[in-house]
């Protein structure tokens, strides 16, 4: 008796370097290293939440990544308009700042917080440092959500051979975008070789 086996490969396996069409989401603090060396090591594309990750904790998370599996793997960031350069809420009235201060300072008060009048200093800007992170570690897919990477980002994705994934304005969650084959090369598990580039 003969066993056969169902088996679902296409073209973006291999254009990532997988054996299996699964892209794992970087799911905030859910999506940790062990679940993205988890669906790497079972043929499908690992991911790295970015999203608001300062650049230091990103780096150690892709080093992790790479102790754990040397199969692909990406990383994910939000490439919004209000997070590049994060929004200080200029375009909010200092009296409508006010307002929301005075609502708020009740319960900094039960909190044993000291009350605040002025408006918030700007969130930092994590996403410049994340997308050089990405860059300088040569990360094999970069996974982009809720906005446009531009040309400039593309080019260096290009010229470092990552794979750029953007899923922001596709709700079924399939990868858009056009590919653009180059850069790292090595061999996947089921023996073809693999070329990352950036789409």
């Amino acid at each position: 008796m003969t066993s056969d086996h169902l088996t679902l490969r296409t073209s973006l396996c291999d254009l990532l370097g997988i054996e299996y069409p699964i892209l794992q989401s970087g799911m905030g603090l859910i999506a940790g290293t062990d679940l993205v060396a988890s669906v790497c090591e079972s043929g499908g594309l690992g991911i790295i939440a970015g999203f608001m990750v300062p650049a230091d904790k990103l780096r150690e998370a892709i080093r992790d990544v790479r102790v754990r599996t040397d199969r692909p793997f990406g990383v994910n960031l939000w490439l919004s308009a209000d997070l590049r350069p994060p929004s200080a809420g200029g375009d909010v009235s200092d009296d409508t700042i006010q307002s929301v201060q005075r609502v708020l300072n009740p319960m900094r008060a039960e909190l044993g917080l000291t009350p605040v009048i002025t408006r918030p200093a700007p969130p930092p800007d994590l996403v410049s440092g994340a997308l050089q992170v990405v860059l300088e570690e040569r990360v094999p897919v970069l996974s982009i959500a809720v906005g446009n990477p531009g040309t400039e980002l593309v080019a260096q994705c290009h010229g470092r051979g990552d794979q750029s994934d953007r899923d922001g304005d596709n709700s079924r969650g399939s990868v858009g975008g056009t590919s653009c084959r180059g850069g790292r090369r090595g061999r996947s598990r089921h023996g073809g070789r693999r070329t990352l580039g950036a789409v």
